[in-house]
């Protein structure tokens, strides 16, 4: 049986099959593109016109961005997507820790500085099979601004450079 064809951006159609494809460089590597450098790239691969925006991005069960709580976070869209992607996976229970395996305490001088935490070995596994990994998949939707209309971007993977 053929899969089954969902419509997507400005009328075209795709399947479970298809995929964008955003691949880190020398220049930069996946490990370092941005947040908003990933938004940038999904919008313009796969043909978003202008007054579309990406409206959320997953990660498996993790949202790593929903337009409505992020879209003004510089800090945010500043941070390596793979970062957010790890402290997404490690800290599924904490949701004040923001930074990928650190917390920040305060010292006497009422400066915030930052302490690293200590992983479960589960945690541990966790961010051990993720570096493994030659790519890693995202599901994003993008929101036309006007008319509210949504649509789910074919599967949105992220490839790193091949190690040699």
């Amino acid at each position: 049986l053929p899969a089954e064809e969902v419509s997507g951006v400005n009328g075209n159609t795709h399947t479970i099959w298809d995929n964008i494809v955003i691949k880190g460089s020398s220049k930069t590597p996946a490990e370092l593109l941005t947040l908003n450098n990933f938004i940038e790239k999904a919008k313009k691969k796969a043909g978003c016109e202008e007054g579309m925006e990406i409206s959320s991005i997953s990660f498996g069960p993790y949202m790593i961005y929903a337009n409505f709580l992020h879209s003004f976070d510089e800090e945010l869209l500043e941070t390596p997507i793979l970062d957010i992607v790890k402290d997404a996976v490690i800290g599924e229970d904490d949701d004040d820790d923001d930074d990928f395996g650190f917390d920040e305490e305060e010292t006497d001088g009422g400066e915030k500085k930052k302490k690293e935490v200590e992983l479960t070995n589960e945690q541990k596994a966790a961010l051990s099979k993720l570096e493994h990994r030659r790519y890693i998949d995202f599901s994003v939707a993008v929101e036309h601004e006007e008319t509210g209309e949504e649509f789910e971007l074919p599967l949105v993977r992220l490839e790193r450079q091949k190690k040699e």
